[in-house]
């Protein structure tokens, strides 16, 4: 069951785009290729209402990936174009944000 949306800024979603990229970024390499072999979705329902992510493996390369983090509020405005930003990895642990 989907709580009402409210509606939320596009700063605020960019903040928690950046926040939860950066969350997903933490973990090595090998496991964000583990964990996102298939585009991963989930809902957060904390200070800033409730909220859904999407995770998803751009690129799988052999010394890097590039992995995009979206979310929306579920208001009309942001559920049809979430708001997202990316991130690299690299095997020798360097991340790029």
């Amino acid at each position: 069951m989907v709580a009402e949306a409210t509606p939320n800024s596009e700063q605020q979603l960019k903040a928690i785009a950046v926040r939860e990229a950066l969350e997903w970024s933490r973990k090595p390499i090998e496991v964000l290729r583990q964990e996102l072999n298939e585009a991963t979705g989930y809902e957060r329902d904390g200070d800033e209402g409730w909220l859904q992510c999407e995770v998803l493996l751009l690129e799988d390369e052999a010394n890097y990936v590039h992995v995009s983090v979206t979310v929306d509020d579920g208001s009309a405005r942001w559920a049809r174009t979430p708001i997202g930003t990316s991130f690299l990895v690299y095997s020798d642990g360097r991340v790029d944000i």
